[in-house]
């Protein structure tokens, strides 16, 4: 009696196209998922700051910034524009090393006013300032840009 183990080898090579075709897709699975970005982490609603005042001190600005929001903030990020109705994209730098960057990291506890002093270079004149909150949330800093707050001045 003659066997046939030609029939029986192709399913063999099929069955193998088959497992390394799932383990292929498995693998371009896992790495795909690892590579987009997890959810976002969303700030509170009710964080609010507020800009009480500010004064204008030769390239200095010093700005009064209150929080009235129902949560403690972790710092906030402040920027400038030239022009109203500009893209407040450029940071102010602070005069403390603490906020040299633009971004101050100090705890600010509900109702509690916070006041700043930020450097500016002599050439510019400014129009509106931003003031954006950096929460903690989750374990990560997140810029809450929903609850940023502008005001324009005259310096």
């Amino acid at each position: 009696m003659k066997q046939n183990k030609r029939g029986l080898s192709e399913i063999v090579g099929y069955v193998l196209l088959i497992v390394i075709a799932i383990s292929l897709s498995l693998l371009v699975y896992t790495w795909l998922k690892n590579q987009v970005p997890k959810e976002e982490k969303a700030c509170p609603e009710n964080l609010a700051l507020s800009i009480q005042s500010y004064n204008c001190l030769g390239n200095h600005l010093q700005v009064i910034i209150k929080n009235n929001g129902l949560f403690d903030i972790n710092g906030f990020l402040a920027r400038y524009a030239v022009k109203e109705d500009g893209l407040a994209g450029k940071d102010l730098m602070g005069i403390t090393p603490v906020s040299a960057t633009g971004r101050i990291f100090k705890l600010i506890n509900s109702s509690e006013v916070f006041v700043e002093e930020f450097a500016y270079p002599d050439d510019k004149t400014i129009a509106e300032i931003e003031i954006t909150p950096i929460k903690l949330v989750e374990g990560k800093m997140t810029i809450c840009s929903n609850s940023a707050v502008r005001q324009k001045i005259d310096c």
